[in-house]
């Protein structure tokens, strides 16, 4: 896993894929959070990809649903 950025004290590591030779082709994002007391928390998201998809869109949903989840907030 990469390291994608910190947001406090909150680190998020993942990494996307397209799966481009399946039908119907499949993007992911996957990764864990790492909370500042050492908690870490890890998620996937896999998503059917269609072409001319946003390729950005997986890691935007995935930022949302932690951000709902209180796991990985927007900083305003």
């Amino acid at each position: 896993m990469l390291y994608i950025e910190r947001r406090g004290d909150t680190k998020l590591y993942a990494k996307s894929g397209w799966g481009m030779d399946v039908k119907p082709q499949v993007g992911w994002y996957t990764g864990w959070v790492e909370q500042a007391n050492g908690q870490i928390t890890a998620f996937v998201l896999n998503l059917e990809m269609h072409d001319g998809d946003d390729v950005g869109e997986r890691k935007q949903l995935t930022l949302d649903a932690l951000d709902k989840l209180g796991l990985f907030f927007y900083l305003y």
